[in-house]
């Protein structure tokens, strides 16, 4: 078990612990997302998902997290699908917007992995250098590697 996955574990116990269990739901691995025009073969993300990554959804799956309707404060870990079609609307202030590729999908520089607001685009993305912050669909700052994302969002 990776070190996000164990970190993600004892949060699930935390929360049970204090009775919140019921703010944790799991989204479908096969969930659907209409996908943009300007994008419509999806994304091409896989060079950008690490093993611990690829571990922790594939132990843990796809995490729903929130405490109200609609909740600006929770978390979602995005499922393929969704996360092939916010990818490449993450923009890069030094790169611009990934560039649609012909009849392919789109190889982009971040993941949009997680979010807190994903109408707006805010959360966190997967890169070849870690993990980073999106607000408003702008990559913002680095925050680390993931395991400690996970952990820190878990406290």
């Amino acid at each position: 078990m990776t070190e996000a996955v164990s970190r993600w574990r004892e949060f699930e116990a935390a929360l049970e612990a204090k009775g919140l269990g019921w703010a944790l739901e799991y989204a479908p691995a096969d969930l659907r997302e209409a996908r943009s025009a300007d994008h419509p073969y999806g994304a091409r993300l896989d060079h950008l998902l690490p093993a611990d990554y690829r571990a922790f959804v594939k132990e843990v799956g796809y995490p729903v997290l929130g405490f109200e309707y609609c909740d600006s404060h929770g978390t979602s870990f995005l499922p393929p699908e969704p996360m092939a079609v916010l990818s490449p609307m993450v923009y890069d202030p030094d790169s611009g917007f990934p560039q649609e590729a012909e009849g392919e999908p789109t190889t982009c520089r971040y993941a949009f992995f997680a979010g807190y607001d994903l109408s707006d685009i805010h959360g966190f993305a997967l890169a070849e250098d870690g993990v980073w912050v999106i607000e408003d669909s702008v990559v913002v700052e680095t925050c680390g590697q993931l395991h400690r994302v996970v952990a820190e969002r878990a406290e």
